[in-house]
């Protein structure tokens, strides 16, 4: 992202990372922490996620303020 021309995460108002456990699952970890760096702290993150395994909670605490967890056991 960094490489094209005219494309800033600078003014990004909103992240949302669907799938969560899975991108983190297929080696985007490295590229989704670069993109943590970039964006502006000042936004609104929305974090979804199947299963909430150790990376996905070290994640959350990465990116998330305040979180607010919203869970079914029902399955």
């Amino acid at each position: 992202m960094s490489d094209t021309k005219g494309f800033s995460l600078n003014t990004l108002k909103y992240l949302v990372l669907d799938e969560a456990d899975r991108l983190l699952n297929e080696d985007f970890e490295k590229s989704l922490n670069q993109i943590l760096e970039e964006i502006p702290r000042d936004r609104k993150t929305y974090l979804f996620s199947a299963t909430m395994t150790k990376k996905v909670q070290k994640l959350q605490r990465a990116c998330l303020r305040n979180p607010v967890k919203v869970h079914n056991e029902s399955f």
